[in-house]
């Protein structure tokens, strides 16, 4: 008995069970095994010789259609071949002849798995490994190790993906390739440090940081091996939140220690409680509600896919209640509150005054997005019976891709949300749509009488992003499904909470460092 088995052969095996043609492309040899079926052992060899034959058929077919356009396979072994061939009938006897069958598709497929599974392991290794050296030179810099603005530091980053690239292409073994690129990343890694005094040192939770990062990194190379990736994410992602949290109040603690007279008993728990604690629990929930929308793999059997992901069309008509439910208080709320959060802050900063194109897109196109966006859940949610003609249910996707194409468009060729109004006593505004030419005409202005009226400067830089990250999100929406839109709105709402946690970060340290 057979007992280990390719998995390719199972293709022409269960094709000759199921008595279905065996596919063109086949390269694999039928399992002897399971095609011993007969009355008696005379008449199964009888029968595994026919399939044999059959077989070695489609796979010569196969070898020759490939040899006509392509000169991939070896010209010796393709001549093996041909002389196999003459002698697949001439045995005595039907063992013989299975044999020589059997030979036959096991030469041909060992050719084909010589030139068509190749894998460099040199090369793999050493895009992996520059992949991490990147990652951990660039926290080095993030976290003030080594200095950004030296003029090595970015000749060292050019020396070491000239490095990986020349040790990809070269004749060296695996462990050499390990060996010499961890040495020249710790070469640059000292050089580069030592140029400089370091103004950050490394703590328990950076460190800790960084290794979670590194455990999630190598986690996606495990070949499916962790079945249940997604719980070991959302752990990870957990802890990384509440690590970050304990750090923003030791950096807050830093500075307010020094003030005897107005220092709290227990300054730690005092603070943590007024300002990390409140958001690293709602970035918790927000990553664990966005679990339950997370879809299953084949491997992992336990597991069901949630039914937010289900299309509305393909909701049982039993279902129709949580139909309604889940698009009026789910998938129509969350793209209301996208759009109304990015109008109110837009509207508060000053950045829907006056008639730029990219006010226009943003007071007037962006609803109509939302509307039409809605308005296509609502269309595809109806019965087979109910449904609008087909061109009138492709006219509102499509017309949501143009008008964020039209968005997309405009934000990046005037991303400028700024109104200004000048005086009739006061030269005209610059021509030109850039905040260096509008900062030096307010500059002239400043000494006349009347001065001019500025609106949305404030919020000059990310008026542009945030109108181009709602539409991004509704485009989202639209290809992903109404129950994907509560999604985007989470990873929005953990989006700002990071924000704040990096902004109350940096307001310490600002001034705690006595700067403003």
């Amino acid at each position: 008995m057979t007992k280990t088995v390719s998995q390719i052969d199972l293709v022409p095996t269960l094709s000759l069970l199921l008595n279905v043609p065996i596919p063109f492309s086949n390269i694999g040899a039928v399992i002897p095994d399971l095609l011993l079926i007969g009355t008696s052992q005379d008449a199964a060899k009888v029968n595994l010789m026919k399939a044999l034959h059959t077989n070695y058929r489609q796979v010569s077919k196969y070898l020759e259609s490939y040899s006509e356009v392509s000169r991939d396979l070896p010209l010796d072994i393709m001549a093996r071949l041909s002389s196999m061939e003459t002698s697949l009938n001439r045995g005595h006897t039907t063992e013989q002849r299975i044999e020589r069958h059997y030979a036959y598709l096991q030469t041909a497929r060992r050719m084909c798995q010589d030139i068509w599974a190749k894998f460099d392991m040199t090369m793999m290794l050493v895009g992996i490994l520059h992949t991490l050296f990147s990652l951990l030179f660039r926290a080095a810099i993030n976290l003030g190790v080594i200095s950004k603005e030296s003029l090595a530091v970015n000749f060292c980053q050019v020396m070491m993906t000239l490095l990986s690239l020349q040790l990809g292409y070269l004749a060296v073994s695996w462990i050499y390739c390990l060996i010499i690129m961890t040495f020249s990343f710790l070469l640059a890694i000292i050089y580069c440090s030592s140029l400089k005094k370091p103004q950050y040192q490394l703590t328990f939770i950076d460190i800790a940081c960084v290794l979670i990062i590194l455990l999630q990194f190598f986690s996606s190379f495990s070949n499916s091996m962790i079945v249940h990736d997604d719980t070991a994410t959302m752990f990870l992602a957990q802890s990384t939140v509440w690590l970050l949290s304990v750090k923003l109040v030791n950096r807050s603690n830093d500075g307010s220690r020094s003030d005897k007279l107005r220092t709290p008993r227990y300054p730690f728990l005092k603070s943590y409680l007024k300002e990390c604690l409140p958001m690293a629990v709602v970035l918790s929930v927000i990553v664990s509600i966005a679990r339950m929308f997370a879809a299953c793999r084949e491997e992992q059997n336990d597991c069901e896919p949630p039914l937010a992901l289900t299309a509305l069309s393909a909701l049982k008509p039993e279902e129709s209640f949580y139909k309604n439910i889940r698009f009026w208080c789910m998938s129509v709320p969350a793209v209301a509150i996208i759009c109304a959060f990015t109008h109110i802050v837009l509207k508060v900063r000053g950045n829907l005054n006056g008639t730029a194109s990219i006010v226009l897109m943003a007071f007037y196109v962006l609803p109509a997005v939302a509307a039409m966006l809605g308005l296509h859940w609502a269309v595809s949610a109806a019965p087979a019976s109910e449904r609008l003609p087909e061109w009138m249910q492709v006219f509102l996707p499509r017309t949501v891709y143009i008008l964020v194409l039209c968005i997309t468009i405009t934000a990046i060729i005037r991303p400028l949300a700024i109104f200004y109004h000048t005086p009739q006593v006061q030269p005209s505004p610059p021509q030109a749509r850039s905040v260096p030419a509008l900062y030096q005409f307010m500059k002239q202005s400043l000494y006349s009488d009347e001065k001019p009226l500025v609106y949305g400067l404030s919020n000059v830089f990310s008026a542009s992003y945030l109108i181009l990250l709602t539409t991004l999100s509704l485009l989202f929406m639209m290809l992903g499904g109404d129950g994907m839109a509560i999604v985007q709105l989470l990873l929005l709402f953990s989006m700002l909470i990071f924000l704040d946690m990096a902004k109350s970060a940096t307001d310490h340290q600002t001034m705690h460092s006595g700067s403003f």
